[in-house]
């Protein structure tokens, strides 16, 4: 067996917990997408996800095509974003620049809402562009990703032209559009989460085969180690069996199953859990270094 240095093993182990992490956050609007009529009023949020980064502030400039929409108003979420910038329409791109004292992470930050009228039929193209960014809260480095955010495809129809008296239902009243109109962007972000835990807890198990190898080639088995080494154990399991689950049970996720509402609500649930559980076996595998340097 290859018998590493302690001072090898801490190396990697500092390399591999503190690296920063390769994912970063992405601007989305809700809704993304849908039909409208001209002279329609359409309230659209415009919303981050963090994908674990923590932040401290957010720019999202928004363009849209002025010959279909015009924006009616446009307004920041002061509870997020306490300091405010930029809150305003310039030409075809809307503004929202903001910050907080405190650090912010999520998955459904709503940063502001704007509200749109429609005023010519065809297809509307909402897009994020250059000077939306994200900074981080730990060195002020950029973790937005414009190639990541999501654009948003509205269509506007007139639905009297097809000679039918009763006009087309609105998407509002169609049985599970808004799950339908978000379901691609709800399977892209727990796809997303569920990578980043999937490599986080790969890591943790490169540290952990690393660690055990080194106490046990250099006799380093106290009794302390041994018991901490159950409780990492113990977490591992636990962290596999929620990713497992949430892994799943995403897989089987669309909105023509019973009640998908319940179901997406779900699925939070089991975001948070998997997330918690990768956090709490990363916790112990460092109390069992802590105990191995103390040896």
């Amino acid at each position: 067996m290859i018998k590493f240095s302690l001072s090898i093993i801490f190396s990697i182990t500092l390399f591999l917990l503190l690296a920063h992490p390769t994912y970063a956050s992405y601007l989305y609007l809700s809704p993304d997408s849908g039909s409208f009529e001209k002279d329609d009023n359409i309230k659209m949020q415009v919303k981050l996800n963090t994908q674990d980064d923590v932040i401290n502030g957010v720019s999202a400039y928004l363009t849209f095509p002025q010959d279909k929409l015009e924006a009616k108003s446009v307004e920041i979420n002061k509870a997020i974003l306490p300091i405010v910038a930029e809150e305003l329409v310039d030409g075809n791109v809307i503004k929202f620049s903001g910050g907080n004292f405190s650090s912010l992470s999520g998955s459904d930050l709503k940063i502001g809402t704007v509200t749109f009228k429609t005023k010519a039929l065809g297809n509307a193209t909402l897009d994020f562009i250059a000077g939306s960014a994200a900074p981080r809260t730990l060195d002020s480095s950029d973790s937005l990703s414009l190639s990541q955010s999501k654009k948003a495809s509205l269509q506007i129809k007139d639905d009297r032209s097809d000679g039918n008296s009763n006009p087309s239902p609105k998407p509002s009243d169609r049985p599970n559009n808004r799950c339908r109109d978000k379901e691609a962007l709800n399977k892209t972000r727990f796809a997303s989460i569920i990578s980043v835990l999937t490599d986080q807890k790969a890591k943790l198990d490169t540290i952990f085969v690393l660690v055990d190898d080194f106490t046990t080639s250099q006799g380093k088995n106290s009794t302390a180690y041994l018991e901490q080494r159950k409780v990492v154990d113990a977490k591992r399991n636990q962290a596999i069996e929620k990713l497992n689950t949430f892994k799943t049970d995403a897989a089987n996720f669309n909105c023509d199953i019973k009640n998908p509402k319940d179901a997406l609500n779900q699925l939070k649930k089991e975001s948070h859990t998997a997330i918690s559980a990768v956090k709490e076996y990363k916790e112990v595998l460092r109390n069992l270094i802590k105990i191995l340097r103390n040896v």
